[in-house]
C-alpha cells in the first residue's frame, strides 16, 4: 500500500534548492570545487595541490625508467616514498614560484643514495664490496675490484644465489620522457658459493649521446635466490634484497 511522506516528495537538488529528505528545503551550497578555483584563501592549497601533482608525475617517471631493476630486486611499494623524495626536491627550486616550481637537475643531489628497496638496509650494508659507478662517453660502468660472495654479501638464511643489478636511465624532467640503458652483458643469476671474482665491470650504455637539460640516475642492487629442484627461485621473503640510486649527474655527463 503506497503512502506519501511528505507535502514534496522531490529529493535532491533542483535549480540551486536542495530538497532533503526529512522534508527540509535549503539552498544549494557553493561547490567545493569552484571554492577551491577561486577563493584567495585558497591560494596556498592550490599551490601545494599542483606541486603535489607534479611530484607524482616525477615519481612515476623515476619508477618507469627504473621498472626493469626495480622488478629484479623483487618490485615492491615505493610510490608513495618516491613522491615524496620528489617534492622534497621541488621544495630546492629558489627560482620559480611556489605551485610553479620543478626540478632543477643541478638540485639532485639528495638523489643519491635513496633507498629504492630494501627494508632498513642500504645496499652497503647487502653489497659489502667496493664499487665505484662512473661514466664516459655514452657509458656508465659499475666496477668492483673484488667480489667474494661469502663474505662480500650478506645472503639470507635459505638463499643459494645472487644477482648483481645495476641500471641506468636518462630522464627528460620537461617531457617527462626517459631512455633506459641497455646493460649488455648483465652479470646474470650465480651460486653463493662460488669463487671469489676480481676486476669485475658491467656496463650501461646509451644508444645515442644525450641532451643537456636531463638528469641522469644509475642504479646498483642485490637479489637473492634459492634454488629449487635444480633451479634458482626468488626467494618468498624479498626483504633481504635491496635497491638504490647510486649515480645522480645532468645529462650528457
Amino acid at each position: 500500500m503506497a503512502r506519501q511522506t511528505g507535502i514534496i516528495t522531490i529529493q535532491g537538488s533542483l535549480g540551486g534548492v536542495v530538497f532533503k529528505r526529512d522534508g527540509i528545503v535549503a539552498q544549494k551550497p557553493p561547490s567545493n570545487r569552484e571554492r577551491f578555483r577561486t577563493a584567495p584563501s585558497m591560494a596556498r592549497t592550490r599551490e601545494n595541490a599542483e606541486e603535489f601533482g607534479r611530484a607524482a608525475r616525477y615519481s612515476k617517471l623515476l619508477r618507469a625508467a627504473l621498472a626493469g631493476p626495480i622488478a629484479a630486486a623483487g618490485g615492491g611499494r615505493v610510490a608513495g616514498r618516491v613522491t615524496r623524495l620528489m617534492r622534497e626536491l621541488i621544495g630546492l627550486d629558489d627560482v620559480r614560484p611556489r605551485g610553479e616550481r620543478g626540478i632543477d637537475p643541478a638540485n639532485s643531489a639528495p638523489l643519491r643514495g635513496f633507498r629504492l628497496l630494501g627494508r632498513g638496509r642500504d645496499v652497503g650494508q647487502v653489497l659489502r664490496a667496493d664499487y665505484e659507478v662512473a661514466s664516459a662517453g655514452t657509458e656508465l660502468t659499475l666496477r668492483l675490484p673484488r667480489l667474494h660472495p661469502a663474505t662480500d654479501l650478506a645472503s639470507p638464511p635459505g638463499a643459494t644465489h645472487y644477482e648483481l643489478l645495476f641500471g641506468a636511465a636518462a630522464l627528460d624532467l620537461t617531457t617527462h620522457t626517459f631512455r633506459a640503458a641497455v646493460v649488455a652483458e648483465p652479470p646474470g643469476i650465480r651460486p653463493l658459493a662460488e669463487a671469489a671474482r676480481h676486476e669485475l665491470t658491467v656496463v650501461a650504455r646509451f644508444a645515442a649521446p644525450l641532451p643537456a637539460g636531463g638528469l641522469v640516475v644509475g642504479v646498483v642492487g642485490v637479489s637473492f635466490y634459492q634454488e629449487v629442484a635444480g633451479q634458482p627461485c626468488p626467494l618468498r621473503d624479498k626483504t633481504a634484497n635491496a635497491l638504490a640510486i647510486e649515480y645522480v649527474s645532468q645529462s650528457g655527463f
